[in-house]
């Protein structure tokens, strides 16, 4: 989406946003460990969807419908986007 929007800047963009991605998602590091910024960042972000609906199959959670309708909404909001 960054780089539609922005071009060949937004691949620095892009860069960015998925080092805070994959810090705030739950996959390098416990969330746990996160101070409650980067908690609700991480909740602001696809990444973090994802990983929790990964972890609910892995290791029998609740169910993935809550992660999936998120990243659906992430996606449904990027392609409106990218539209424009």
């Amino acid at each position: 989406l960054c780089l539609l929007l922005f071009g060949m800047s937004g691949m620095l963009m892009n860069i960015l946003l998925l080092s805070v991605q994959l810090v705030t998602s739950g996959a390098m590091m416990p969330r746990e460990l996160l101070s409650a910024f980067y908690l609700r960042l991480g909740e602001s972000l696809p990444a973090f969807y994802a990983v929790e609906g990964s972890m609910d199959i892995l290791f029998g959670g609740t169910g993935t419908g809550a992660s999936a309708v998120s990243l659906l909404a992430f996606i449904v909001l990027s392609a409106g986007i990218s539209v424009l």
